[in-house]
This record gives structure tokens, C-alpha cells and sequence, in this order.
């Protein structure tokens, strides 16, 4: 993930967007941080690194999931487009669904990860308080 996310930078939009850079471009620093951290933790196999090492590749995968959405966000806005709304309500619903329903189903899906090691007596790491 590391050397695709380096990668990245290297691959150009054949549409005139910022120069040939685009959307995926713009994300690509947030995914090598997320993946840079988690590989990091497990590196380092500090107390909490788990969990630490499940937050970055998690949000990662977040991420992945966002960027391929990406690839149907125009065509879903079309088809909103053509089944009634407006224009600028179908983007933005559209939008929504691609880019803001995957990390607040996400956010939610790693909270409930880390209530559980919680539980188990596991000191997580992220946001977690010492207690």
C-alpha cells in the first residue's frame, strides 16, 4: 500500500484537472499516513500497537472503499439526474453516498472494534482514554 500510494503521484488524469492531478491525488497523503501509522505500530509492537496497527489499516481500507466509489459517483449522479432531481441535488447526493456514507459507517464499525477490546481489558491506543 505504501509504494501504490507513492505510486499514485505518477499516474495523470487524461482530463485537464489541476494540471492532470485529481480527487484521488488529493487523498492519496491521507492514505499513506493512515497505512504509514499503522505499519509503524505493528513495527514497533509498543503497548496498545494492536490497536494502533487496526486503526490505520482500517481507516486505510476506508479510504480504498472511498476511492473506488469515486469510479460511480458520476455515473450515480447522472442516473439521479435522469430519474427527476436537479443537477446540483443529484451531485451532492451523490456525492454524499460515495464520499460520506463510508467513513461515518466506518467511524462507527472501528468505534464498536475498539468497545470490544475494551472488554476484553486490551489497552487501545486511539482515543482511548487510561481511565
Amino acid at each position: 500500500m505504501l509504494t501504490l500510494g507513492t505510486l499514485s503521484f505518477g499516474i495523470r488524469d487524461s482530463t485537464p484537472f489541476f494540471a492532470g492531478l485529481g480527487v484521488f491525488h488529493v487523498a492519496s497523503p491521507t492514505n499513506l499516513r493512515t497505512v504509514s501509522a499503522g505499519f509503524w505500530a505493528a513495527w514497533r509492537r509498543r503497548p496498545s500497537w494492536l490497536a494502533w496497527h487496526y486503526m490505520g489499516m482500517a481507516w486505510s481500507y476506508i479510504g480504498l472503499v472511498m476511492a473506488t466509489d469515486g469510479h460511480i459517483q458520476r455515473p450515480l449522479a447522472d442516473a439521479l439526474f435522469r430519474a427527476g432531481l436537479g443537477r446540483g441535488l443529484a451531485i451532492g447526493l451523490s456525492l454524499a453516498v460515495v464520499w460520506g456514507l463510508p467513513p461515518l459507517v466506518g467511524s462507527r464499525w472501528s468505534a464498536r472494534r475498539q468497545a470490544g477490546w475494551d472488554r476484553l481489558g486490551a489497552r487501545v491506543g486511539p482515543g482511548a482514554s487510561t481511565g
